[in-house]
């Protein structure tokens, strides 16, 4: 069976450091370009008003990238030091804690993007003729937000205990 964890401690840090990041990077990328095909098949298919939708929405879609990598990063700090510790018992708690934790804020931003999304894009100063399918390109968005978190933070999870490649 092949061994997916990366020592960073001994052997060559920066050859370590290189294959642990480069998992990373490359998930990073293909959380981009979601948003990348949605513009490629709307411009397409749907035309320019659709494709102004998307567009007015960009900047709100990489809020929650970037709102959910830093919580799955943020929620396995704990994790990492129970595992670097070997404390399995406090380890066990921390994924458990982290997963609850995660699931409220699903459950809030779900909740919060249904309240402001709205008044954020009459915020970004979204031109009246595309708002209508510019909230509901984003309110489709934020409805499957979840996966987008829960993927974030079973990944920081994976990465808390030196395995970047899951």
């Amino acid at each position: 069976m092949i061994e997916w964890k990366v020592d960073l401690i001994k052997g060559n840090i920066l050859k370590s450091l290189i294959i642990f990041a480069m998992p990373i990077f490359i998930s990073n990328i293909f959380q981009q370009l979601y948003n990348t095909v949605d513009t490629m098949i709307v411009g397409n298919f749907l035309g320019d008003i659709s494709l102004a939708a998307i567009g007015a929405c960009a900047a709100i879609y990489e809020l929650l990238i970037g709102f959910a990598i830093g919580i799955g990063n943020g929620l396995s700090i704990v994790t990492a030091r129970c595992y670097g510790k070997n404390d399995h018992d406090l380890l066990k708690k921390s994924v458990a804690g982290s997963i609850v934790i995660g699931i409220f804020i699903i459950i809030s931003i779900m909740i919060i993007s249904r309240l402001f999304l709205f008044p954020l894009l009459q915020l970004l100063n979204t031109p009246e003729n595309i708002i209508e399918e510019s909230y509901s390109y984003i309110s489709m968005v934020t409805l499957f937000v979840g996966v987008m978190f829960i993927y974030n933070l079973c990944a920081g999870l994976l990465r808390a205990i030196g395995n970047s490649f899951m």
